[in-house]
């Protein structure tokens, strides 16, 4: 943390030096790049339970083809387990004849044998032996079990999220909305000719602190709304149906990035320096809102915000 600080203390030290020779020209810019993430239009669609997203095509045929790879799946596993089960019973009936064999075998030698702690000897070291090979065959028959019984707890996972998209769906989805936001950093740097830009977000952490808790995600309900009152208004005061002010749940919302993004390890999240001090957030947001087509009132909102909690302009 103190070498993070010093870092960040050395580029806010040198920049100034640079803007006052540069008649107050911004040398480097900075974005929030979690919370430019946690207001894009696509998190409407979050589900910050599951951490997955629902998908935009929601047609029957979509689910019956990812009941169908389900059902394969489970059926190729239990397959294998069945397989694995039967290895081990198999070893199991092998360790039990080999010391039946040993037994009878030792038994007729302790009549021949002169020394009976010889034979004794004899017999403990073979016993030995074939208890080892047992063990080891065991363990890793045993480890090949508890991989498949993973696999299988996830794919049952999986088929209870069949509404959502999958892991790789989501990673995707995530993607694209890094991708937006780094398109909206180039544009909006290019704009204000910053040549340095980092990440004012990137040490975020992915560890909720209560897991057990899930917060709500306000999202969807906020980009379907038809906002009458200006974005101050709208903002700061109470909603018409009595609920909280917009500012209180957009702060809270920002605020959630341990559970939004327990299921993204994209680098770029965590990437401190991103290009180039002007607090590019604001422009960023509101490029990818353009690029959605975002109605010029919920623009405004998100920029009184970001204003507000001294986080933009």
């Amino acid at each position: 943390m103190k070498k993070s600080v010093l870092i960040l203390v050395f580029f806010f030290t040198f920049s100034l030096s640079l803007v006052n020779a540069a008649e107050k020209k911004p040398v480097f810019g900075f974005t929030n790049v979690s919370r430019a993430m946690m207001l894009h239009p696509l998190m409407a669609k979050f589900q910050i339970k599951e951490g997955r997203f629902s998908p935009d095509n929601d047609s029957i045929k979509t689910e019956n083809d990812k009941l169908q790879k389900f059902e394969e799946k489970r059926k190729e596993i239990l397959s294998e387990r069945d397989k694995l089960q039967k290895l081990i019973e198999k070893s199991d009936q092998e360790l039990s004849s080999a010391l039946s064999s040993l037994n009878v075998k030792f038994n007729t030698k302790k009549n021949q044998e002169s020394s009976p702690e010889s034979a004794n000897n004899k017999y403990n070291e073979e016993k030995n032996s074939i208890e080892n090979k047992y063990w080891v065959q065991r363990r890793e028959l045993q480890v090949k079990m508890s991989d498949l019984d993973n696999e299988l707890q996830k794919v049952n996972r999986e088929n209870e999220l069949l509404h959502l998209t999958s892991e790789e769906e989501t990673a995707r989805i995530f993607k694209v909305i890094l991708d937006d936001v780094y398109e909206a950093v180039d544009v909006v740097a290019k704009h204000y000719s910053v040549e340095f830009v980092f990440n004012s977000s990137f040490s975020v952490e992915r560890t909720p602190v209560n897991p057990a808790f899930t917060p709500v995600n306000p999202m969807g309900q906020f980009f379907a709304a038809k906002f009458t009152r200006d974005a101050s208004e709208t903002l700061h005061k109470h909603g018409e149906d009595g609920s909280a002010p917009l500012l209180m749940t957009l702060s809270y919302w920002t605020a959630c990035q341990r559970w939004a993004f327990r299921n993204t390890v994209d680098p770029r999240l965590d990437q401190m320096v991103i290009k180039g001090g002007l607090d590019m957030t604001p422009a960023v947001i509101d490029f990818v809102y353009q690029k959605y087509k975002v109605p010029t009132s919920h623009r405004d909102v998100i920029q009184e915000f970001l204003k507000v909690t001294n986080e933009g302009l």
